[in-house]
């Protein structure tokens, strides 16, 4: 058999690290490897088809050998796509979408030449089927219309042959604004026009207009002027509006079962379709899959991914299916400079918070895994700011109900309501934690002792949060260095404008604008050990300045000196200015716990007006819809900007391994 030099020496090495592997998976995603199987071209589909199988396997295409030869399933699954496109914009009007659940039945139509002939009849079908649905939906709107007109004929008893245009003279009806039918009247006099007025619509009246022809352009004219809204009426009509509405009446409802025919066809149409759909899509998947792979004139290359722990199943099964003699395998680890794709394996509320992650971007495969450090940062800043013992105990009872629902809130899918779910669980746990150090229970200062009031002790609650902001800060250029440790880029750890340099500018000037707070005067900066922390950061701050230039001596770049030292000044005064301005942003912390107390002091002084129970009420009802929602939006918002910036690389790739489960069109 022919296998690479290191597959069978490499996997027990492999094996001996589970324990800690399994350790670091915590910050880490899966541990990926690389793959490369070469195969008789004979034994391709058979080789593919295991492969979608096994689902284990996400392909890639870096060889410049010739392709495999593109397939018909590009157009049918853009045909198939179309029409599916077409179904479900004509169901939806009839809420007709549930007759099309699919039956379980598999079509007959199990090869391309099948779905071809499928979707050549049914597109011209449903084309039809379209056009004749819209004209009788259009019919149905114009004789719904001219019901309504002829109801008023009967009401005023004129027949529909007494309006018109005739040999001598003309007679209109039609609306006009209760104001102005007086004004018709004066408008009229002196000439042949006469005008009768009934009740019509709100806030018009149904008026019938009479004259000889000569007056008739004035009457036009005049009417023009006044808004008049004319009821005109078909030639054909019966002439008895009675009559004439009750044809008017079995034709709208002729015209309805006919659409329900037409709704039933289309119905079909979508049965089928809805049926064939898992199959085709599945083909299409194998194809695309096809084209992924590279060709020798006598080998098919197949090249991809695949978690390291799944590569014996993998080998066993591919010797299911090709004799192991005429294998070619080759694993690999993954390097620092590739593109690996990323899976995690978080569980619990951990798993919940791999939301937030994902809506940055998919991390790279070498950095650190930020999913478990966002829980808890995420968390403690939600809870800091909405301490509340009873608003936390809201919402476990409102995240533990959502999570039961059987379908997703809004537009989100059931998946990631449910994470939402577990989200603000968590959050409603830190909130009853926060709410116990601040003794609030509903907006109320409770009996039991408390900590921290953050009302009254603005000075602790306010450096609590700065001292938590600096240390996120602080972490967050750890987590930087660290990634870039692991993509073995040593020079970017040390020198990068969020390296090791930056870290050490950065921790020295809190510890000497520290020292300066506390003693308030300039000269705290060149004595005892504070001088020491000042010339840190200045040393630090220089070398940031000059990190570019040196890097590209280093280098040995030709780039102009001049322009180097720019860019250094230009990264240094951006690095100064973002690290005081983020440092600062955690006052919010503080700021919104501070302003969850006072609205509880504002319920106890409106109580006076409207009663202690409804203004609590009131309060903790606003005050759960507009201060919890700041506070979900602004936790986000400081671990997103001030935190994650400085780490996420946000380059990796999401693991979607190529996977089939019952292809059963013949390719």
């Amino acid at each position: 058999m022919l296998l690479s030099f290191d597959l069978n020496s490499f996997i027990p090495v492999e094996q001996s690290l589970i324990f800690w592997r399994k350790k670091s998976m915590v910050f880490g995603p899966t541990p990926m490897r690389r793959l490369y199987l070469a195969v008789p071209i004979e034994y391709e589909d058979q080789v593919l088809t295991k492969i979608g199988e096994l689902g284990t396997v996400q392909l890639i295409r870096e060889f410049q050998a010739k392709r495999a030869e593109k397939s018909k399933f590009v157009e049918i699954k853009n045909r198939f796509e179309r029409l599916n496109e077409k179904l479900y914009a004509v169901l939806p009007r009839e809420n007709a979408r549930k007759l099309a659940q699919p039956t379980g039945e598999v079509p007959a139509e199990e090869d391309l030449a099948g779905v071809e002939k499928y979707l050549t009849q049914n597109e011209m079908e449903l084309d039809n089927l379209i056009g004749r649905l819209e004209r009788l939906e259009r019919g149905v709107k114009e004789r719904t219309v001219l019901r309504e007109k002829l109801n008023y004929l009967v009401q005023i008893g004129l027949r529909t042959d007494e309006v018109g245009i005739f040999t001598h003279l003309f007679v209109k009806i039609g609306f006009l604004r209760s104001s102005s039918a007086a004004r018709l009247v004066t408008f009229t006099s002196g000439t042949s026009i006469i005008s009768s007025s009934f009740p019509g619509r709100p806030r018009e009246n149904l008026v019938i207009i009479a004259g000889l022809n000569d007056d008739r352009p004035f009457a036009e004219q005049t009417l023009k002027l006044l808004n008049f809204e004319e009821i005109t009426l078909p030639q054909d009509l019966n002439p008895d509006p009675k009559l004439a509405l009750q044809e008017t009446e079995n034709a709208v409802k002729l015209a309805e079962k006919e659409i329900g025919e037409v709704m039933d066809k289309v119905a079909k149409i979508m049965v089928k379709t809805v049926a064939l759909s898992p199959y085709v899509n599945e083909a299409i998947q194998y194809e695309e899959a096809k084209e992924r792979l590279t060709r020798t004139k006598k080998k098919s290359l197949i090249h991809g991914w695949i978690p390291f722990s799944k590569v014996d199943d993998f080998k066993t099964q591919i010797e299911q299916v090709v004799p192991s003699e005429s294998i070619y395998l080759n694993i690999e680890k993954p390097k620092p400079e590739d593109t690996v794709p990323v899976q995690y394996t978080s569980k619990g509320v951990v798993k919940a918070f791999e939301l937030f992650t994902f809506l940055q971007g998919v991390p790279d495969y070498f950095e650190v895994n930020p999913t478990p450090i966002y829980s808890l940062l995420y968390v403690l800043m939600f809870g800091m700011m909405f301490g509340d013992v009873g608003a936390g105990i809201v919402l476990i009872i409102l995240g533990s109900l959502i999570t039961r629902l059987h379908k997703g809130l809004f537009a989100f899918s059931i998946g990631a309501t449910k994470k939402i779910a577990r989200i603000m669980i968590a959050c409603g746990v830190l909130t009853v934690v926060f709410g116990f150090v601040y003794g609030v229970f509903f907006l109320v200062r409770t009996p039991w002792p408390y900590l921290l009031s953050p009302l009254t002790d603005l000075e602790e609650i306010m450096v609590i949060a700065l001292v938590f902001g600096v240390a996120q800060i602080i972490l967050s250029l750890v987590l930087n260095i660290v990634n870039m440790v692991r993509k073995k880029k040593p020079l970017e750890s040390i020198l990068g404008e969020r390296g090791i340099i930056a870290l050490l500018f950065y921790i020295s000037g809190v510890a000497a604008g520290y020292a300066f707070i506390v003693e308030r005067k300039l000269e705290v900066f060149f004595q005892g050990v504070t001088a020491i922390f000042s010339s840190i950061a200045l040393a630090s701050l220089v070398l940031i300045f000059l990190s570019p230039l040196i890097v590209s001596l280093l280098k040995h770049d030709k780039t102009p000196i001049l322009q180097k030292l720019l860019e250094g000044f230009g990264k240094g005064l951006e690095s100064f200015i973002a690290f005081i301005a983020n440092s600062v942003s955690y006052i919010r912390l503080a700021a919104f716990a501070i302003g969850h107390e006072a609205i509880g002091v504002a319920a106890i002084v409106l109580g006076t007006v409207f009663g202690s129970y409804l203004s609590l009420v009131l309060l903790n009802v606003l005050d759960f819809a507009v201060e919890g929602f700041a506070a979900f939006i602004q936790s986000l918002r400081l671990m997103y900007y001030e935190f994650s910036t400085r780490f996420f690389l946000k380059t990796g790739i999401a693991y979607e391994p190529f996977k089939i489960s019952h292809v059963k069109i013949k390719i």
